[in-house]
């Protein structure tokens, strides 16, 4: 079965892997694009999900997805979150007016 599927392996964004029934393996499928190409279009797509950069286990938002989550849910996003960190980060969504969600455009 061939699907899409974010963070594989580690890699950035969306890649193309197999999964065989034949034991619990995934595979990434080359068949239309080398992971060079991947790589290169999901490093260039981050910013549309308000990510600036990933360096070091360290995901970096952008300014405008930190202003756009302050004006529309109140939160304050740091504007570096370390692995570790991910779900004290995420906790801060906890309480959020999730029925703003229509006005937000990342």
């Amino acid at each position: 079965m061939k699907l899409h599927s974010p963070g594989v392996q580690g890699e950035i964004g969306g890649t193309l892997i197999l999964l065989t029934g034949e034991k619990a393996c995934s595979y990434f499928d080359e068949s239309i694009f080398s992971m060079s190409r991947m790589r290169d279009a999901n490093r260039k797509s981050i910013a549309l999900d308000g990510i600036e950069d990933i360096v070091d286990g360290k995901l970096i938002y952008t300014e405008a997805l930190i202003e756009k989550v302050r004006s529309t849910f109140g939160v304050n996003l740091p504007h570096v979150v370390h692995f570790t960190e991910i779900d004290e980060v995420g906790s801060f969504y906890c309480g959020a007016d999730y029925r703003k969600i229509s006005n937000l455009t990342i």
